[in-house]
């Protein structure tokens, strides 16, 4: 790896704030252009984390965040998730609105969104470096989530192919469905929101089982 990649891969986390009461964690980002997106992190990130709008607009990618955004697939379901907690609709439209103002963003929002790979890949069987800064990147969103002054009120983690470090980072039992609060913080688990057989009505239902338990 380059020196450039090589940083992104141990300390690109991904978007918004570590103090944000909702956070949600995935296997690693879509894409495949690590060469653009490094120098873009290197300009943009503050402690791991970039601004997900000035991300996107310095790699030149303006379909997220434009005036009548397209919804990006993986973040659409997640945002489904979060809405009922939020006391929002989840229509197409205020989806849209919430992705564009406020999702990942470092001033404005109230979400870490945030990756256990700090490299990008199309999917899974795209060769990767995915052992490289793997422990302790697990040990940073660890003891990121318990030194938070309050403790996220959710950690949504997503990706059964990552089961087991779900299960360190929560001290919990990844259950694809479910959610546990064995503190101040409720973990919930599901598979991809890309994968075969997920659907919409499946998220939305969790989403509110969240909301009630939180």
């Amino acid at each position: 790896m380059g020196s450039a990649i090589e940083l992104m891969a141990q300390g690109c986390y991904g978007y918004g704030r570590w103090d944000a009461p909702y956070w949600f964690i995935g296997p690693e980002q879509g894409g495949s252009d690590n060469s653009l997106r490094a120098p873009a992190f290197a300009k943009c990130q503050s402690d791991g984390l970039c601004d997900c709008k000035e991300f996107h607009r310095v790699i030149g990618e303006t379909r997220w965040h434009r005036d009548y955004p397209e919804l990006q697939r993986t973040w659409r379901r997640l945002m489904m998730l979060l809405m009922p907690s939020l006391g929002y609709g989840v229509s197409n439209d205020e989806l849209r609105v919430y992705q564009r103002d406020l999702w990942g963003m470092r001033d404005s929002g109230e979400t870490c969104v945030i990756e256990l790979g700090g490299l990008a890949a199309k999917n899974l069987k795209t060769p990767s470096d995915r052992k490289s800064f793997r422990e302790e990147r697990i040990e940073l969103i660890k003891t990121r989530i318990g030194k938070c002054e309050s403790g996220p009120k959710l950690v949504v983690m997503y990706g059964s192919g990552s089961k087991e470090a779900w299960n360190r980072i929560s001290d919990c039992h990844f259950v694809h469905g479910e959610c546990v609060k064995p503190g101040r913080t409720l973990f919930a688990f599901m598979r991809s929101p890309t994968a075969i057989g997920e659907t919409d009505d499946k998220w939305i239902r969790l989403g509110e089982r969240i909301a009630e338990r939180l």
